[in-house]
C-alpha cells in the first residue's frame, strides 16, 4: 500500500522545487567612462520591453567621427536595451522617447547628438529580437534628470497599433 502511495505522490513531488524558467547567463561588463550603471529593471509597453542600464549626465561636448558638437546645456546619454516580444517585425520610433527633468519639463531626443554618435532615430526589430543603443538628450546645464517616458507602439493581436499609447514611466532619480 505504501508503494502505491509513493507512486501517486511522485509526480507531485517532482514538480516541487523546480528552478523556474531558464535565463541567459550574461557576463558583467564595465560601464563606460563617466557612466553610472543603473539597476536593471525592465519596463513593458505592450510586448516591447525597455531596460535602461546606463546613465551619463553633464556631458558638455559630443565627439564623433565627423563632428564635435557642444551642448546647449548638457548632454544626457541613456544606455538602453530594447526587446521585441512580438512574433513579427516591430518598428520603434526612438524620437518619441521623452526625458523628463525634475522641473517637469519634457525633452525630446536630440537629433544632432544622435547623428553625431551614429545612433538610430527609429529601429525595426525582428520577431523576438533585442537591440542595445544610446538615447541622447540636450537639457539645461542646471537641470536634473527625473524619468523617461518610453513608447513601444503596442499593437493588437492583428498587428493594429493601439491608439493613444500612454507609454511607460521609468524613474531615473
Amino acid at each position: 500500500m505504501r508503494w502505491i502511495m509513493a507512486i501517486l505522490l511522485l509526480p507531485l513531488l517532482a514538480g516541487c522545487g523546480s528552478p523556474g524558467p531558464a535565463v541567459y547567463d550574461e557576463p558583467p561588463r564595465p560601464v563606460r567612462d563617466h557612466e553610472e550603471a543603473l539597476k536593471a529593471h525592465t519596463y513593458r509597453d505592450g510586448l516591447i520591453m525597455f531596460t535602461p542600464i546606463g546613465l551619463s549626465t553633464g556631458i558638455h561636448t559630443l565627439v564623433g567621427s565627423h563632428a564635435d558638437w557642444p551642448a546647449k546645456g548638457q548632454f544626457v546619454r541613456i544606455r538602453m536595451i530594447i526587446d521585441n516580444g512580438y512574433p513579427t517585425f516591430h518598428k520603434i520610433e526612438l524620437t518619441k522617447q521623452v526625458l523628463v527633468t525634475t522641473d517637469g519639463v519634457e525633452h525630446s531626443l536630440d537629433g544632432d547628438g544622435t547623428n553625431i554618435k551614429r545612433q538610430p532615430t527609429d529601429t525595426e526589430l525582428g520577431a523576438h529580437d533585442r537591440i542595445e543603443l544610446d538615447l541622447y538628450y540636450d537639457i539645461p546645464a542646471t537641470a536634473t534628470v527625473r524619468e523617461l517616458r518610453l513608447y513601444g507602439a503596442p499593437v493588437t493581436d492583428l498587428g493594429i497599433e493601439i491608439p493613444n499609447d500612454p507609454g511607460v514611466r521609468v524613474p531615473l532619480s
